[in-house]
């Protein structure tokens, strides 16, 4: 089943809860869910490994497009894949694939998962934190 908003089509719906999606350019292709990092003026691209994330991208979107960034304010609740099993709870970070891993001591923490997945699945979280923030 497939959801259709304006001139996008959605696999899945990425916001479960929340409203914030401010706007930002796009600086490369970016996935639905991705984990993304302010790298410009009012711009975003993909997150690095463990590295600081503002929030995710709200649909896939080609470089230069305009992405709505669904933030790490506290208050959204998103639908984003792992790349490991993870368990309701588990504090979640960018890793190195667009997906999110368990948050090492040294990564920063984005997510807290609502619920247990596998490796590749797709899983319910809350957004805790911007990035240089504390939830």
């Amino acid at each position: 089943m497939s959801i259709e908003q304006g001139e996008h089509t959605f696999e899945v719906e990425v916001l479960v809860s929340g409203e914030t999606l401010p706007g930002y350019s796009a600086d490369g292709a970016l996935s639905a869910g991705e984990p993304v990092a302010i790298t410009g003026d009012y711009e975003v691209s993909a997150a690095t490994d463990g590295g600081p994330a503002m929030g995710v991208a709200a649909y896939d979107v080609a470089d230069g497009e305009e992405v709505p960034v669904i933030a790490g304010d506290g208050q959204n609740e998103v639908r984003i894949e792992v790349s490991e099993a993870v368990s309701a709870g588990d504090e979640l970070a960018p890793d190195d694939l667009g997906t999110f891993k368990h948050a090492a001591a040294d990564d920063e923490t984005l997510a807290l998962a609502n619920e247990d997945a596998a490796s590749g699945e797709i899983v319910e979280a809350r957004m805790i934190a911007q990035s240089g923030e504390v939830a």
